[in-house]
């Protein structure tokens, strides 16, 4: 697993530079590809190889293994006590001190020091075994750790290496150990979160927050981001933790997909080195429920499950004959008022049968009218965007398999629902699902083995290729099935913006309610919440905007990430008291949204022309 008898990390990195250097054809060659150097507590590299060279490497004697380097993913008030923690007798008798001198690791996105969570209050001197690193940065400096986080640390030559610059990704973020998700400060403060009083969610569920050792000490690794975490990058944050002493090792972070060996896994490979040093491996199982998805499952790691808890979040029903019934829910917005009852069975549209009235998702219906609807005149949304509507074939005819419910289909339904199509005699298959990871292989795939034989009956099948624009996530990919990708379309539906100069931009959107008059203008960045860096605040997320300067003013907002809710921003825009928001997409293409106010999406070239109007006109 790449144990080492080194004298010391210069020792590793030369030997790391030998062995590189006879792949890629010098020390100098080897230095420029090199990345990371883990030479503290086992022995290994990651480098910027060709799967020419990576094969050349693997095939060496004193190789263990060479794998490439994949994302992993990042996967309560009232925890501890449900699990029984506090009734553990032998920890209750333990001292303060012996407590406060446990060193919990923490692998994630960082930590927000300023979080009650980590108070250092009645905590003595910093463990003299700890020999970590406070490693300053953006918005984070010496002063940030205390007694209660006593070091902090930021990987990202993994994550640049494999996407580019962090600035180049357009997104919030702190290149220090600084979190700009919330992950990390969650996951912290649940291992060992200071006592907390009064703590709530929107004034719900209130009660006393801490973590499971509210005594430990906390050093934190920040080694992902944007809600990805190299493994390059892991490895490294995990070679540092094992040599500055923490105790135990907390990752809550896993595989995208199916966890590979453990030679291949470099959560596996840095928790058996802890492990040898007598360090503690907690990980999460993973966030999906489905068999087989488990992660972080070798042997040497307490691989942990989501639980339950021991409380009812309630938001019950008051009816009119005084009586009330009880329900569950995150409600922070009470009805003040009785109103009326009306079951949706008894409020179906016209020709919807009453059972299926509550429970259709339109997924299927919008598919159906795509590949062979009528033709449907003055069709339009909301009064947007109207003309007259019909699928692909309007001719055709439709047969309906029904094999998905509340958004998912079992494999085992839809290989029924091929089996019935082939034998009824369909023309053509039309399938827009697919799998949730990665597509297994095509004799592990019901999509694939219905598709092959619906094939050999002349039957053609079209199938979606997946929602995904990330390489290597399209799916339906057999030989024998047509593979479709999303498409543009060929009209714009426009939602302009008119400046008081009685000039114009065109923009993109769907706005029913339009704005009968003028008003101000102002930039997400220059709206910044005190504390708040102002290129943070361009992108109007919640809490980065200072409501006495949005109030009643259009916001002009960024966007962050080609996958974010953008209606979001219209709603934290919204709740600060904004009347409307425009958004700036560098890249966005054939792209509409319904937002909660008036709203629009402009791409670069108008962008620009907007903030010179802002520049020169107040």
């Amino acid at each position: 697993m790449g144990h080492h008898s080194h004298p010391n990390s210069e020792s590793v990195i030369t030997a790391n530079h030998e062995v590189l250097a006879s792949i890629v054809g010098s020390i100098h060659g080897a230095q420029e590809v090199a990345v990371h150097h883990y030479t503290k507590s086992f022995r290994g590299f990651s480098a910027m190889l060709t799967t020419d060279q990576a094969q050349q490497l693997a095939e060496r004697n004193s190789v263990v293994s060479v794998f490439e380097s994949r994302m992993n993913k990042i996967h309560t008030t009232h925890s501890w006590q449900f699990l029984g923690i506090d009734y553990i007798q032998q920890y209750n008798q333990l001292p303060m001190e012996v407590k406060s001198n446990v060193i919990v690791g923490v692998v994630d996105t960082g930590v927000w020091p300023e979080s009650h969570s980590f108070s250092d209050s009645g905590l003595g001197p910093v463990p003299k075994k700890f020999k970590g690193e406070c490693v300053t940065g953006d918005a984070f400096t010496s002063s940030n750790c205390n007694r209660k986080i006593v070091g902090a640390r930021f990987y990202s030559k993994g994550f640049e290496a494999e996407f580019g610059p962090l600035e180049s990704i357009n997104r919030t973020f702190f290149r220090s150990p600084r979190d700009s998700d919330g992950h990390g400060t969650h996951t912290a403060s649940t291992v060992a979160g200071s006592l907390v009083a009064n703590a709530s969610l929107l004034g719900i569920g209130g009660g006393s927050a801490r973590g499971g050792t509210p005594g430990a000490r906390l050093a934190i690794y920040k080694a992902c981001w944007f809600g990805g975490c190299s493994g390059a990058d892991i490895l490294s944050a995990l070679d540092d933790a094992i040599d500055d002493g923490v105790d135990i090792l907390s990752l809550s972070i896993g595989q995208l997909q199916s966890e590979p060996g453990y030679f291949q896994d470099p959560i596996s490979i840095g928790s058996f080195h802890a492990f040898q040093k007598g360090i503690l491996v907690s990980a999460a199982a993973g966030n999906y429920f489905f068999p087989r998805t488990a992660t972080n499952v070798a042997p040497w790691i307490l691989t942990v499950g989501a639980s339950t808890i021991d409380r009812e979040l309630q938001s019950n029903i008051y009816l009119g004959n005084s009586k009330s019934i009880r329900g569950f829910g995150l409600n922070p917005q009470k009805m003040e008022s009785y109103y009326g009852l009306i079951a949706g069975s008894a409020a179906a549209a016209p020709g919807i049968p009453a059972r299926n009235a509550r429970d259709s998702d339109g997924h299927g219906t919008h598919t159906a009218s795509t590949v062979a609807g009528s033709l449907v005149a003055n069709a339009s949304l909301l009064g947007i965007g109207g003309g007259s509507a019909r699928g692909g074939t309007p001719g055709a005819r439709l047969a309906i398999y029904k094999a998905c419910w509340f958004g998912g289909c079992s494999g085992a339904d839809i290989l029924s629902a091929l089996d019935d199509a082939i034998d009824d005699g369909v023309d053509i298959l039309s399938l827009s699902i697919g799998q949730l990871q990665s597509e297994p292989g095509y004799f592990q795939d019901p999509i694939s083995i219905g598709s092959f034989h619906a094939f050999q009956k002349g039957i053609l099948v079209s199938a979606a290729a997946g929602n995904y624009f990330f390489p290597r996530t399209a799916t339906n990919v057999a030989p024998w099935i047509l593979t479709v990708g999303a498409s543009t379309i060929d009209r714009e539906l426009q939602s302009n913006i008119y400046l008081g100069n009685s000039k114009s931009i065109r923009g993109f959107g769907l706005n029913p309610q339009k704005m009968e008059s003028y008003y101000g203008l102002i930039a997400g960045s220059a709206a910044a919440a005190p504390g708040i860096p102002a290129r943070n605040a361009s992108f109007c997320k919640n809490n980065t905007l200072d409501p006495t300067l949005i109030k009643g003013k259009v916001v002009v907002c960024t966007v962050e990430i080609l996958v974010e809710d953008l209606t979001e921003k219209a709603i934290f825009v919204e709740q600060g008291g904004g009347l409307g928001v425009i958004l700036i997409d560098p890249v966005g293409i054939d792209l509409s949204y319904q937002f909660a106010i008036p709203a629009t999406l402009i791409y670069q070239d108008a962008a620009e022309e907007l903030q010179a109007y802002m520049a020169t006109e107040k």
